[in-house]
């Protein structure tokens, strides 16, 4: 996740313009990628679902996004 925050900087890309989704991740990726972007200045985002199948699966496309503000970060 830092090289993407240093790739984006080089690239004149503020880290409060890079958004991490961390919805669908495996446990350790997820872990990472919140740590990272849970500092602040920077953003995340998972997908939640609007509707479960049976067997709590999300139905495909019912995802809408929510954003978790990190005090001091912005909010989406």
């Amino acid at each position: 996740m830092e090289a993407i925050y240093r790739e984006a900087s080089a690239a004149g890309i503020a880290e409060a313009d890079v958004l991490v989704d961390y919805t669908g991740g495996t446990k350790a990726m997820t872990a990472g990628m919140v740590l990272s972007g849970a500092q602040k200045g920077r953003r995340l985002q998972a997908l939640l679902p609007q509707r479960r199948l049976a067997g709590a699966a999300a139905s495909h496309g019912s995802a809408i996004p929510a954003a978790l503000c990190v005090e001091g970060g912005p909010a989406l």
